[in-house]
């Protein structure tokens, strides 16, 4: 997979994963794997992280030299 591609695609997924946590939070969806449900809380914070990985990953595409 060429560079370009890679960012674009990670930043997307992250992009999606993000947004995802962020509507759960606003909504506030109960998340429970097993016996633990996480807090709301847990994913406002996870979902900024997210996203602005997301944002790098696209950020980074931009920069000189990735472009192969």
């Amino acid at each position: 997979m060429r560079g370009r591609t890679f960012h674009i695609t990670a930043g997307v997924v992250f992009l999606v994963a993000g947004l995802f946590h962020i509507i759960r939070a606003v909504m506030s969806w109960t998340l429970t794997i097993q016996s633990f449900t996480f807090p709301v809380w847990f994913s406002y914070a996870l979902g900024l992280f997210v996203l602005w990985l997301s944002y790098e990953s696209f950020r980074t595409r931009k920069r000189k030299g990735h472009d192969n």
